[in-house]
């Protein structure tokens, strides 16, 4: 096996991954901006 660095890896994959990848972790980062509180409805 060769060795290569993350960004030649990436470079590798097929654009389509590369763009699924990408709105995975832009979908991740807008939840992680999203405050979440305990549900107090019904106490």
């Amino acid at each position: 096996m060769t060795d290569i660095t993350a960004i030649e890896g990436w470079e590798l994959l097929p654009a389509s991954v590369r763009e699924q990848v990408d709105a995975y972790v832009l979908r991740d980062a807008l939840f992680q901006a999203v405050p979440v509180t305990p549900c107090t409805t019904g106490s």
